[in-house]
């Protein structure tokens, strides 16, 4: 087997499977859901006092299945410290005039990084109508903020195939004189470390015009300082310093190849590319890295030859090394390609350790809910080979894109088929996709004679997420006799009590109706605290 760099590890946690998914431009479309009811629910999610959870859970799910109507109350959020990123996430799919407009809007109105993240929502749609505030904001104050605007500027126009692609523009260039140039050079090439940290942070203040002279020095620099050298060209947008980048394609320090490959990425070389580049057969060994990198502007035809590779190594038709598997499991995550789920999950069985879970997490991202039981079969047929971290990583990527209720269908239907263990593990799951269908099943579980599916079901309904569990938990109460599962169900509502968004009157109230269901002075106490607490 293949031994990956440690390093180059870093880069596919950084390229291939961040923490939250993101919809690069051009992805595919035709997985969008009609939205329908389901997404006049999510709209009322986003504007009802629900928790953050439940509300990031609604952008997500209105990235697949949202239409114009949901751009209202998706826009209210482009602000919002925690939800911006979610909220821009659904923008940037959902189709219409209706949301390119609110990113543009939300040009004059935001702030700090939620300004940078919409300028980064603005460039992967190509929204041709903000070139103008762009074109303002390449000449602010703020170097990210400049350098943000300066890409989103480079991917509209470059977006325009009536004309070839341009240089940044010359007004954005700014000027140097020869003695800043050269004050420059020196410090980049400087012996003490912190010269060079200098030299870059004046680079980003001097703007596009650094790029040439750090293109310069590049060749010269050490792996170390190159890798950071290509983080400030790409960030600086100068397409003229490409012939600069490419020679380090070949670089024998596999981090520096990986970043130069971003940097080409990011400067638009790959725009409108429709196969692999040369570089994944004549260097598999950065493919963890490169592949998910291109999958920012990925394309059909990039769809189509990753979808290819990935079904030439089920099929045994291709070589199954390491790092190719890891990028083209990489990029198919990124771009959601439901085509590669079957493929994924075949590679997957026949493989091991890392290897096998990154393969799963990718066939996670990218199942529809009619493939969902086949995963779950899967990850059944591999108990024992997976750590709990890697299993639910998988289940919770392929249900955050899911209509709740129809994956909670399918779950369900799964239940009987599971050992107990593996029914637990459900309810558990159950929880975390929420919905309505979601709480009657694990409702149904806990009102059930087997103890050990009871214990699994009072648990999940003790941790629900979301307000809407407290009937449930009401109505479970007066039915349950004394019992420790009784007490746990007391335990979860006055927590739903305490903790979500309620006025005080009807905590007060839902408090003193269950104080009186209460039999025994253990649970009268757990409720006279809550009472103490709001009247």
């Amino acid at each position: 087997m293949i031994r990956i760099p440690c390093s180059l590890l870093l880069l596919v946690a950084c390229f291939a499977f961040g923490a939250i998914v993101h919809e690069p431009s051009g992805a595919r479309g035709d997985d969008r859901l009609p939205g329908g009811a389901d997404a006049a629910a999510l709209v009322e999610t986003l504007r009802s006092d629900d928790p953050v959870f439940e509300k990031a859970k609604a952008c997500q799910r209105l990235a697949i299945i949202g239409d114009a109507t949901a751009v209202p109350a998706l826009s209210e959020l482009l602000s919002h410290p925690q939800l911006a990123g979610y909220s821009r996430t659904a923008l940037e799919r959902i189709p219409g005039t209706e949301a390119e407009a609110a990113l543009v809007d939300a040009l004059a109105t935001v702030q700090g990084n939620e300004l940078i993240g919409v300028l980064h929502s603005i460039g992967q749609r190509r929204i041709g109508s903000a070139l103008s505030q762009l074109e303002t904001l390449a000449e602010t104050g703020d170097p990210a903020v400049r350098a943000a605007a300066g890409r989103s500027i480079r991917r509209i126009r470059e977006a325009d195939r009536s004309e070839p692609p341009r240089e940044v523009a010359t007004d954005t260039l700014g000027e140097m004189t020869v003695a800043d140039r050269t004050r420059l050079a020196a410090n980049l090439t400087s012996h003490p470390e912190s010269k060079f940290r200098q030299a870059i942070d004046s680079a980003r203040d001097s703007g596009a015009a650094a790029a040439e002279v750090i293109a310069d020095s590049l060749a010269s620099l050490e792996a170390q300082r190159q890798v950071i050298a290509l983080i400030a060209l790409a960030d600086l947008g100068n397409r003229r310093v490409i012939d600069a980048i490419t020679p380090l394609l070949d670089a024998e320090d596999t981090e520096v190849a990986a970043w130069a490959f971003q940097a080409l990425v990011d400067l638009g070389h790959y725009e409108g590319a429709d196969s692999l580049p040369e570089i994944v057969d004549r260097r598999p060994e950065l493919a963890p890295a490169i592949l998910p990198a291109l999958a920012q502007v990925g394309s059909e035809g990039l769809d189509r030859a990753v979808l290819q590779r990935l079904s030439a190594a089920a099929s045994g038709q291709a070589e199954r090394s390491e790092p190719m598997l890891l990028g083209l499991a990489g990029y198919a995550a990124k771009r959601y390609l439901d085509r590669a789920t079957e493929p994924l999950l075949q590679l997957a069985l026949s493989t091991e350790g890392e290897l096998r879970s990154s393969l799963l997490i990718a066939a996670g991202a990218t199942t529809t809910v009619d493939r969902l039981g086949g995963l779950l079969r899967v990850l059944e047929s591999l108990v024992g080979t997976l750590d709990p971290e890697t299993e639910s990583s998988v289940i919770e990527r392929a249900l955050v894109r899911m209509p709740p209720d129809a994956a909670a269908d399918v779950i369900g239907d799964l239940l009987e088929d599971f050992d107990v263990p593996r029914q637990q593990l459900m309810l558990q799951r159950l929880a975390f996709l929420g919905g309505d269908r979601a709480l009657q099943i694990v409702a149904d579980a806990a009102r059930g004679s087997n103890e050990t599916l009871v214990d699994g079901a009072t648990q999940a309904l003790g941790q629900w997420p979301t307000v809407d569990v407290a009937d449930t938990l009401q109505r479970l109460v007066h039915e349950m006799p004394p019992s420790r599962y009784r007490i746990r169900l007391i335990r979860g509502y006055l927590r739903v009590i305490r903790q979500f968004d309620m006025p005080d009157e009807e905590r007060v109230s839902r408090a003193t109706e269950l104080l009186e269901q209460c039999d025994r002075e253990e649970e009268r106490e757990l409720v006279r605290d809550v009472l103490r607490r709001f009247r």
